[in-house]
């Protein structure tokens, strides 16, 4: 399945500009660390755009891994080709990790995991984001039998899952939230300007600051963000 999935990334991605109202963008800057000397790993890095980004921004010490030889985008920080379950970084390195719609592809995602925790820093953060298992987006796939080249054979999980596995494997929680909630503006908004060709403003993510709503938002959303500290 890797092979397929760099397959079909390779052809696809080329798109190296970030918005301001990109949602994991949005979530990212919002838990970054502002201390610009961290050691930052986005793992499974796509086009690498978003930490071309922060590389730009002063982040000097961004790493990025994924499975491709090398990258089109011209960058600063430092590339391997590597997969996030299976990495050569030392112990203890990163202070800061994200990994943006990844994790579901692998076979193991334990293994993934305890990876993410070996290469972490003690208190250092660790944040992902994945398609949700009980969200109307994954229901709409089920029952129109919808398949998305990037996304054959995949099996989504709930956040409570992710949620589990981190405190399994010596991570505490510190926030769960979830963008692109409602099943009715998104992606129906969106196929509403493009069938009409209308120019409508982009509805902008925020991180949810009650606790009971972002909970909900981590299951029902499009994505789930989940945000977790190293013990």
């Amino acid at each position: 399945m890797y092979k397929n999935i760099k397959t079909i990334y390779e052809k696809e991605l080329s798109n190296f500009n970030v918005s301001a109202l990109d949602p994991q963008y949005i979530f990212l800057n919002y838990f970054l660390p502002s201390e610009k000397e961290i050691n930052i790993l986005d793992a499974g890095c796509g086009s690498g755009k978003y930490i071309d980004n922060l590389y730009k921004s002063g982040y000097l010490n961004s790493y990025a891994v994924d499975l491709f030889e090398e990258l089109k985008l011209e960058h600063g920080f430092y590339y391997k080709k590597e997969s996030i379950d299976k990495m050569t970084f030392n112990n203890d390195f990163f202070d800061f990790i994200y990994s943006f719609s990844v994790i579901y592809y692998l076979k193991d995602i334990d293994q993934g995991i305890k990876e993410f925790h070996r290469i972490l820093k003690k208190n250092g953060i660790l944040m992902i984001t994945a398609h949700t298992k009980y969200s109307f987006f994954t229901l709409e796939r089920v029952l129109k039998g919808k398949k998305l080249k990037h996304l054959e054979g995949v099996n989504f999980y709930s956040a409570n899952y992710y949620k589990k596995l981190l405190e399994e494997n010596g991570f505490e929680i510190v926030h769960m939230d979830g963008f692109n909630t409602s099943y009715f503006l998104y992606p129906w908004y969106r196929k509403f300007a493009n069938r009409f060709k209308l120019n409508l403003p982009k509805i902008p993510s925020t991180v949810t600051k009650n606790h009971f709503l972002s909970l909900v938002r981590s299951e029902l959303s499009y994505h789930s963000v989940i945000v977790a500290k190293k013990k």
